[in-house]
């Protein structure tokens, strides 16, 4: 992908009408895809685009809520490695 997908996606994320935590888990979602593309790529940054709150403040030490707790186990996911055979079965091309 390239800058101008980032951008794109950034940009429907941010306008689409979800409720908060349901748009931050996307946007995490997304953001997760295009780092594996792009080592590089700026997860902050995307989710600044995106309309999200740093993920910081959108996750409680403590959470008090559902969606908190959501978004908390949203982000242990994406920092979690993704075993090198998951693919294995997937074909090339649908």
């Amino acid at each position: 992908m390239t800058k101008k997908d980032y951008i794109k996606i950034a940009k429907i994320l941010k306008t689409t009408e979800l409720e908060s935590h349901k748009r931050a888990s996307l946007a995490v979602s997304f953001a997760s895809v295009c780092k594996e593309d792009n080592p590089n790529f700026d997860v902050q940054r995307f989710l600044d685009a995106c309309g999200i709150a740093r993920i910081e403040e959108l996750v409680a030490e403590e959470p008090e809520s559902e969606e908190e707790k959501f978004i908390r186990a949203t982000r242990e996911v994406i920092r979690a490695p993704i075993p090198d055979d998951a693919f294995k079965n997937v074909p090339k091309r649908l």
